[in-house]
Protein backbone atom coordinates (compact mmCIF):
# COMPACT_ATOMS: atom_id res chain seq x y z
CA UNK A 1 0.00 0.00 0.00
CA UNK A 2 2.59 2.68 1.05
CA UNK A 3 4.52 1.69 -2.33
CA UNK A 4 1.37 2.40 -4.33
CA UNK A 5 0.83 5.73 -2.12
CA UNK A 6 4.59 6.42 -3.26
CA UNK A 7 3.67 5.73 -6.98
CA UNK A 8 0.23 8.19 -6.78
CA UNK A 9 2.11 11.12 -5.83
CA UNK A 10 3.76 11.48 -9.10
CA UNK A 11 2.70 13.70 -12.04
CA UNK A 12 3.13 10.84 -14.98
CA UNK A 13 0.29 8.95 -16.49
CA UNK A 14 0.48 6.19 -14.30
CA UNK A 15 0.45 8.54 -10.88
CA UNK A 16 -2.60 10.06 -12.37
CA UNK A 17 -4.22 6.90 -13.17
CA UNK A 18 -3.36 5.30 -9.71
CA UNK A 19 -4.45 8.61 -8.10
CA UNK A 20 -8.21 8.37 -9.77
CA UNK A 21 -8.64 4.77 -8.62
CA UNK A 22 -7.32 5.73 -4.98
CA UNK A 23 -9.79 8.43 -5.23
CA UNK A 24 -12.78 6.19 -5.99
CA UNK A 25 -12.12 3.90 -3.20
CA UNK A 26 -11.27 6.85 -0.65
CA UNK A 27 -15.29 8.62 -1.76
CA UNK A 28 -16.76 5.35 -0.53
CA UNK A 29 -14.91 4.86 2.74
CA UNK A 30 -13.09 1.96 1.49
CA UNK A 31 -9.52 3.31 3.07
CA UNK A 32 -11.10 4.00 6.54
CA UNK A 33 -12.90 0.40 6.13
CA UNK A 34 -10.18 -1.47 5.50
CA UNK A 35 -7.96 0.39 7.90
CA UNK A 36 -10.72 -0.45 10.69
CA UNK A 37 -11.11 -4.46 9.84
CA UNK A 38 -7.21 -4.92 9.89
CA UNK A 39 -6.77 -3.16 13.42
CA UNK A 40 -6.13 0.33 12.63
CA UNK A 41 -8.86 2.42 14.23
CA UNK A 42 -7.22 5.97 14.79
CA UNK A 43 -5.97 5.62 10.97
CA UNK A 44 -9.27 4.92 9.78
CA UNK A 45 -10.74 7.63 12.34
CA UNK A 46 -8.60 9.99 10.60
CA UNK A 47 -9.32 9.70 7.27
CA UNK A 48 -12.67 8.94 6.95
CA UNK A 49 -14.53 12.52 7.77
CA UNK A 50 -12.26 14.18 6.13
CA UNK A 51 -12.89 12.96 2.54
CA UNK A 52 -9.67 14.34 0.87
CA UNK A 53 -8.80 14.26 -2.70
CA UNK A 54 -6.12 14.13 -4.61
CA UNK A 55 -2.27 15.04 -3.75
CA UNK A 56 -3.63 15.85 -0.26
CA UNK A 57 -5.10 12.49 0.40
CA UNK A 58 -2.16 11.00 -1.15
CA UNK A 59 -0.02 12.69 1.58
CA UNK A 60 -2.53 12.23 4.30
CA UNK A 61 -2.28 8.73 3.82
CA UNK A 62 1.16 8.58 3.62
CA UNK A 63 1.25 10.25 6.68
CA UNK A 64 -0.65 8.19 8.51
CA UNK A 65 0.66 4.91 7.40
CA UNK A 66 4.28 6.39 8.86
CA UNK A 67 2.25 6.79 11.59
CA UNK A 68 1.41 3.40 12.27
CA UNK A 69 3.97 1.67 11.19
CA UNK A 70 6.13 3.43 14.19
CA UNK A 71 3.67 2.92 16.39
CA UNK A 72 3.83 -1.17 15.29
CA UNK A 73 7.76 -0.71 15.90
CA UNK A 74 6.95 0.55 19.46
CA UNK A 75 3.84 -1.68 20.80
CA UNK A 76 4.96 -4.89 22.02
CA UNK A 77 3.59 -7.99 21.53
CA UNK A 78 2.38 -9.85 24.82
CA UNK A 79 2.52 -13.65 25.52
CA UNK A 80 2.02 -14.77 28.57
CA UNK A 81 2.28 -11.93 30.28
CA UNK A 82 5.31 -11.43 28.48
CA UNK A 83 6.18 -8.49 26.63
CA UNK A 84 8.08 -9.05 23.09
CA UNK A 85 9.12 -6.20 21.07
CA UNK A 86 11.18 -8.55 18.66
CA UNK A 87 10.41 -12.04 17.30
CA UNK A 88 14.26 -13.00 17.97
CA UNK A 89 14.46 -11.60 21.38
CA UNK A 90 11.70 -14.92 21.90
Amino acid sequence: MYRVLLKARGEDTEARRLRSILEMYGQKDKFSTWFFMHGFQALGERVRPQRLTGSRMIAELIQGLKDEIVRMHQTPLVVGGVKIFELRTC
